[in-house]
């Protein structure tokens, strides 16, 4: 058992590590476009392409229902480099059938809504699912290191093309769309020539049972996504209806500091749905393991986000010279906080993903969603731009206690939730002491974060150090 135990970690390290490189270099390259977005593009802009941006999410998540998710599932059963291949034909056809009705769309309401800059929106969206069903299908076949370096390669051309539009030929904001664009082709056409994926797709086998039992499998996921972007995107748009387009570009700026946090969460999710699908059909050792993994991922998850929040007060002040973005600094723990929760709740969906219970996690994601409605406009009212973060934080821990409570009555799995108490207790501290810090203050905070950290894993530094010591 401690062998097969060792043997997961290993693996799971590994394919943590190669997603981890990726995503890092992709976050950086991003990051430090932001002094180029808050020095070049108005505040008003910035919240008219966050508001674009957030409106394409939500008709993608009706559209497209998420089935490269399910594509990703299904290869996964294939045991052939064909059979991969066929299972991504069949959600391919789905795909197909999807971006017609987008498309279409899209050109009746852009032409009906005279939508400002529409053609460029529609095609983002549609580049974005294409990008998103070409990486989850390069993962399929088990081609981690293209995929870790298409991203990087798509984020250093989306930047560079930022950097040409906005800089040296004045585009204004319109160069997102552009950069983006061209980016996620670049990716795109990169992953093509190293996997051969459309050609593989094309002279496979269309297995028509397997597309039906996809696009059911599938089909909660549409509601599923969409209560998602429910408890985010939905959350901006209140901003932008009660308080306008420049409180939305001072939330998206706090929102660029928040995405720090999944330089640590894409890597290991993405990992962690490589290792949970193998695992699902071990039913004698399943429960132990998803729990195990799920309470150490949330200690991980939060220390790495409070030792994030005084180097985000640094960075900021560094970052950021334009004091009209100067009152997103005080959202950025909230953000963090948000993108903690939500990677905690994907990871816990997971497992769901691996045992094919996709329903359970439409009705966790609908009921918390739901909370979230109920509360965000009050909150909102009440705090402004952190009442949008804090009914989000709301919806996404009842979504956690949903799942974990279902997950106990089908596989007797177990959360610390005295654990998830003491780390939330300790972030509400560091967010009010962030409110009023200094520089000089951030260092002492993160020092004071660093020995937190340590007691939270006092047993596994433990055993590291004895380890160490017998060598």
């Amino acid at each position: 058992m401690c062998m097969r135990r060792n043997n997961d970690l290993i693996r799971f390290i590994k394919s943590s590590g190669v997603f981890f490189l990726g995503n890092i270099l992709s976050k950086v390259i991003s990051f430090f476009m932001l002094p180029i977005y808050t020095g070049y593009i108005a505040v008003e802009d910035m919240g008219y392409y966050d508001v674009s941006i957030t409106y394409t999410n939500m008709v993608v998540s009706i559209v497209f229902f998420e089935i490269w998710s399910a594509v990703l599932r299904y290869m996964y059963d294939r045991d052939t480099t064909d059979g991969k291949y066929r299972s991504a034909k069949s959600g391919g056809i789905i795909f197909s059938v999807s971006a017609v009705f987008y498309m279409v769309g899209f050109v009746a309401v852009g032409l009906i809504a005279k939508i400002s800059h529409w053609e460029l929106i529609a095609l983002q969206g549609l580049v974005q699912c294409i990008v998103s069903f070409y990486t989850f299908s390069v993962r399929g076949l088990k081609r981690n290191t293209d995929f870790a370096i298409s991203g990087v390669l798509s984020v250093l051309m989306n930047a560079c093309m930022n950097i040409l539009l906005i800089v040296y030929l004045c585009r204004g904001f319109t160069s997102m769309y552009y950069s983006y664009i061209f980016g996620a082709c670049v990716q795109i056409i990169y992953l093509e020539i190293r996997t051969h994926l459309l050609r593989g797709i094309l002279k496979a086998a269309w297995d028509k049972t397997e597309t039906k039992r996809m696009f059911l499998y599938a089909l909660p996921l549409c509601v599923n996504t969409i209560a998602y972007w429910m408890m985010t995107g939905f959350n901006r748009l209140v901003i932008n209806w009660k308080m306008g387009d420049a409180a939305n570009g001072i939330l998206a700026v706090g929102n660029r500091f928040g995405t720090l946090i999944t330089l640590v969460t894409m890597c290991f999710t993405y990992a962690w749905q490589d290792l949970s699908f193998s695992k699902a059909k071990d039913e004698s050792t399943r429960a132990e393991f998803y729990s195990t993994a799920c309470s150490t991922y949330t200690r991980f998850l939060f220390c790495g986000m409070l030792l994030l929040i005084p180097l985000c007060h640094i960075a900021f002040d560094v970052m950021i010279k334009n004091p009209v973005y100067a009152e997103s600094e005080a959202t950025i723990p909230l953000f963090l906080l948000v993108g903690v929760l939500s990677a905690i709740s994907s990871f816990i969906g997971n497992v769901f993903y691996a045992i094919k219970d996709t329903k359970t996690i439409f009705v966790s994601t609908v009921a918390s969603a739901l909370i979230n409605a109920v509360i965000v406009f009050p909150s909102v009212s009440i705090w402004g731009l952190d009442g949008a973060n804090i009914a989000a934080s709301i919806g996404f821990l009842c979504n956690m206690l949903i799942r974990t409570l279902i997950l106990k009555k089908k596989i007797d799995f177990s959360y610390h939730y005295v654990t998830l108490a003491i780390l939330l207790g300790t972030f509400a501290v560091v967010f009010v002491v962030f409110q009023g810090i200094t520089n000089t203050g951030a260092i002492l905070l993160m020092i004071a974060m660093i020995l937190f950290s340590m007691a939270v894993f006092r047993r596994e530094l433990g055993k590291l150090a004895g380890k160490v010591m017998k060598r």
